[in-house]
Formats: C-alpha cells, sequence, structure tokens
C-alpha cells in the first residue's frame, strides 16, 4: 500500500472516537500489514501505524472496503475471519464506544475489536485480566467466549453479552437515588481487588515508581492559572510517602461506564486501563486506591452532568467507601494508617483528574471544565 493510501486510512481514522490523538501532531504514518480478509467482498485488513512528532508510535487495527476506502470493522465475515471458531449470524455494532469497536453476535456474544495494539508480545490487559479472574473464580466479569490474536497482538476479545443490563453511569443519571446499588459497587470493586492480588500477586509498595507516572502524566498535561506548580508541590511531598500499602494489578480505568448491573448484581468491563496511557503504565503494579479513586471522580462527573446537588456526591462516595471497606480482606492491600489511606487517596484523585483534563482536551473540549475544577479544588 503507498505512502497516499496509509494518509488516506489515517484522515479516515482522525474521524472517529477510537483514534484517541486528535491534539498531537503526526510526523508520519505508514502501512505494517495488509492482508485480504474476503476478495469477492474486497474486504482487507490494515494495521496503520503512525509515528507522532514527539517520538511515540502507535497501532490501530482498520479493515477496508477497497471500492469505498471505509472502515469495514462491523462486517460478519470479518469476525467470521477474525474468530473462525465463533459462530457468526446477524451483527450489530454497539454504539457509545469510544477506545475500541464492540459488535453484538445473534444477541449473545459481545466481541471487543481492539483499535489501538499493543506491540507484538504485549497481552492486552482485557484479555488477560478478565481470563485470569474468571478462571479463579471471580464471576463478577463476563464469561470470556475466547479471543483473537496475529503475529504476537491480541486483537479482538469474545466474551458473554450482558443484554438488557443498566451501566453505572445510566443509572446515576436515571435513578439518583440508587446508593443501596453504589455500596454493592464498593464491594464487588474490593473482592475483585482482593481476586487481581490472588491472581498476580502483590508486593510492598514504594512512592518511586508511583510518582514518576504521575509526574509524567503532568507532564503530557499542561495545566492553566499556575495549577502545574502546585501540582508539582504535591507530588514532590508525596515522593516521601512511607505507608502506602501493596502494589498490585488494577482495573486501571474504572468508572461508572465500566460497570453493568444486570440481573440484580455489578460486573466489571474493560480491564485495558487508561487508554491515552503508555501501555506500560497501565499494567504496571499500582495501588487498588487508585481505582477507588477513579470510580470516586466518577461520581463528581455524574453530579456535574447530570445536574446533581453536592450532597448526592458526597453521598455516593460514603456509600462506595462503606461497601469497599466492609471486605475484610481487603484491608491487607491498603496502608495501615486512616491518615495514609486518605493521603493516599487524594493523591491518585488529582493524578486521575489531571488524565481526565488531557482526554477531554483531546476528545470532549466542552467538558474540560469538569476534570479542571477537580485538579483545582484537590491542591487548594
Amino acid at each position: 500500500m503507498s505512502a497516499p493510501e496509509a494518509g488516506s486510512l489515517l484522515a479516515d481514522a482522525l474521524t472517529h472516537r477510537w483514534y484517541g490523538a486528535n491534539d498531537r501532531s503526526v510526523a508520519a504514518a505508514e502501512v505494517l500489514a495488509d492482508e485480504v480478509v474476503d476478495e469477492g467482498l474486497h474486504l482487507r485488513w490494515v494495521l496503520l501505524g503512525v509515528r507522532f512528532t514527539d517520538g511515540e508510535q502507535a497501532t490501530y487495527q482498520l479493515v477496508v472496503d477497497d471500492r469505498t476506502g471505509e472502515d469495514a470493522l462491523a462486517r460478519p465475515e470479518v469476525l467470521r475471519w477474525l474468530l473462525p471458531s465463533l459462530p457468526v449470524g446477524t451483527v450489530a455494532e454497539l454504539g457509545g464506544e469510544q477506545s475500541n469497536t464492540s459488535l453484538v453476535v445473534d444477541g449473545a456474544v459481545i466481541v471487543k475489536v481492539f483499535r489501538r495494539l499493543g506491540e507484538p508480545g504485549e497481552r492486552n490487559p482485557d484479555v488477560e485480566v478478565t481470563e485470569a479472574l474468571w478462571a479463579a473464580g471471580f464471576r463478577s466479569v463476563a464469561e470470556p467466549m475466547g479471543h483473537a490474536e496475529r503475529d504476537g497482538r491480541d486483537l479482538a476479545v469474545a466474551t458473554r453479552y450482558l443484554a438488557r443490563s443498566s451501566s453505572g453511569w445510566q443509572m446515576a443519571l436515571d435513578d439518583p437515588y440508587f446508593m443501596d446499588e453504589v455500596r454493592d459497587l464498593g464491594v464487588v470493586t474490593a473482592r475483585m481487588h482482593v481476586a487481581l492480588a490472588a491472581c498476580f500477586g502483590s508486593s510492598p509498595a514504594t512512592p518511586g515508581p508511583w510518582v514518576e507516572a504521575m509526574r509524567n502524566q503532568a507532564a503530557r498535561v499542561p495545566l492553566p492559572d499556575g495549577l502545574d506548580a502546585a501540582v508539582a508541590e504535591r507530588y514532590g511531598a508525596f515522593a516521601d510517602a512511607a505507608d502506602l500499602g501493596a502494589a498490585m494489578r488494577i482495573h486501571g480505568d474504572l468508572h461508572l461506564g465500566q460497570v453493568l448491573h444486570w440481573r440484580g448484581d455489578w460486573y466489571v468491563l474493560d480491564f485495558e486501563g487508561e487508554p491515552a496511557r503508555p501501555l506500560a503504565e497501565r499494567v504496571a503494579p499500582s495501588s487498588p486506591l487508585r481505582d477507588v479513586a477513579g470510580m470516586l471522580r466518577s461520581f463528581g462527573y455524574a453530579a456535574a452532568v447530570g445536574g446533581l446537588p453536592p450532597v448526592w456526591e458526597r453521598e455516593a462516595r460514603q456509600r462506595f467507601w462503606q461497601g469497599y471497606r466492609s471486605v475484610s480482606e481487603v484491608a491487607g492491600l491498603l496502608p495501615e494508617a486512616p491518615e495514609a489511606v486518605d493521603a493516599l487517596l487524594a493523591v491518585f484523585e488529582l493524578d486521575k483528574a489531571i488524565y481526565e483534563v488531557g482526554y477531554e482536551r483531546a476528545s470532549r473540549p466542552t467538558w474540560e471544565h469538569v476534570p479542571l475544577t477537580a485538579v483545582r479544588r484537590i491542591v487548594s
């Protein structure tokens, strides 16, 4: 495929939310792989390599219709090619996806096709973690139904489709008095962390790697009004922390949009971590309180977007935390002193809010004020 064709593919990718890098300048684009999926239907599977001006590189997965030049990933023939062991009849694209493309097969299985791929040999965390948790007996994830890989890269994962479920985000906006369910969500989150520690292990945490990742994130997201200096001061104080609890694999991007309520129970989705962070940061051992901070920030988002009063956010935070702490086994993964728990939770909320500023700046500029308000509140 020629360089002009690679440029055309990049131009098309820029129009999709899953591209996720509209705020970054591109130095070059090239086609890394180009294979025929279905010659009669003119479908080709393509890996598009993008090199940004800051030196970082990304690989995107597309399926191109030769006749129109458009992405054709949602065609049944493509899923049969990706997952030959999965019976595929009807395919419907699930709306609202952001960093990947999710397809419902015959109303029973959901296939998440990864858009931005890792390097060869790097497992996609969503495949690795979901399969490990299910094998360990943790049933608050959708049952794995298989995954696709090629040349050492995970391309897609199939799980049972939880039809007619409600996301935590929908529940917060549609029924803000779902506080009993919020407490249950805290319980499920704690049990998930206990299961993750059992599956992947844990070790005593030290602040160095976490502070480095936080500073790297802050460097990627310049802040207005002198906030950079205030953030640097907070991270500098955190660098001397001693009582940190455990370092372990976590969800990495836990929020109300990543959990489903189905038949009276909560289910956790999408273990890829925050898509705008490098994969090495997403899979690095962290504190379970980073996931807690992500959910607490999500309550703030729901309150801001849904026009809910401050008392709603405070109660949601309290109910979630009560449910989380009710799981006795999780205490061994947290700092020992209550004040150390509070301090660590606050610094992870700050890191999450800064990440959100960068995400909104690139994807939804009109929402940037929501996390910026949180950054100002935390550093003050």
